[in-house]
Formats: C-alpha cells, structure tokens, sequence
C-alpha cells in the first residue's frame, strides 16, 4: 500500500511493512481497484481531477510495491550473506540500509511537500506531488537495484 494514504510515522512503517503486502490487504487493492472500473474510470482517457487522482494513487500503489519488494529482497541478500559467513560486513549494511531507507523516506516527503507547496495555488498540486512521489520512488528502486546488485 502506498505511504501517503497510510500515514504512519516512520518508526512503525518498518515493523508493518510486510503487513501491506499481506495477501487480505492485497484483496482490499484489488477490490478498491475493481470499484474504480465499475465506476468507469479509465486511466488512459483520465480526465477529470479525481479520476487522475485516482490513476495517480494506483501508479504509486505499484511504485511503492516494487520498491518494497527490492528493499526486502536487498536486507534479505545482506542477511543470507551475513549468515553464510561470505560478507563480514554484511550485518553491518543490513542496519545501514534501514538507517538510510528511513532517512531516505524523510527526505523524499519532506521534497515533494515542497512541490506540494510550491504548486498550492493552482490545481496542479496534487498531481505534482503525485509525480514527485511516483519518480523519487521509481528512482530509488532502480538505485537500490543497482547498489546491491538485484534483479
């Protein structure tokens, strides 16, 4: 499930974040997601400020998936590798990486607040933040992908 409609101080994202990617919450996604398209929003043809809105949230809903996906795949490779005795460092990393993923949480809020902020006038602020928050996401899944060498 996305951050921004599960507001949660950081200190409990960590402890529940594999309670989003459990399957009954996986079932409310795709039940929301099915009310969507009897509503008959089609993101392709979104026109309306809810109707992006809506596609926005989804787009997110599916970056914040595969970011958390390569974040615990990356602890999980820093773990096995720490077990197994191959990286002396690894436990280490491991703690580091959730220090940095935290910060980095912190910092990428406190960024696209100021897009929200920056935009406050228009009607454009909700979709700015909205992208702010789909690219910095995409950005760092790519980034943890190639800092610790995942597929």
């Amino acid at each position: 499930m996305a951050e921004r409609a599960i507001k949660l101080h950081p200190s409990w994202r960590e402890p529940l974040l594999a309670e989003f990617e459990q399957p009954y919450m996986q079932a409310l996604k795709g039940f929301l997601a099915a009310e969507r398209a009897a509503a008959g929003i089609d993101c392709a043809q979104a026109t309306g400020g809810y109707e992006r809105d809506m596609c926005d949230s989804d787009r997110l809903d599916d970056a914040d998936s595969a970011l958390n996906a390569v974040y615990v795949q990356a602890r999980d490779e820093l773990k096995a590798q720490a077990a197994d005795g191959s990286c002396s460092r690894c436990a280490a990393a491991e703690q580091q990486l959730v220090k940095a993923q935290r910060i980095w949480i912190t910092l990428r809020d406190a960024d696209c607040e100021a897009v929200y902020a920056f935009n406050a006038d228009g009607t454009s602020r909700n979709p700015a933040k909205m992208q702010c928050l789909i690219t910095q996401t995409r950005d760092r899944t790519r980034q943890l992908r190639e800092f610790y060498e995942l597929l």
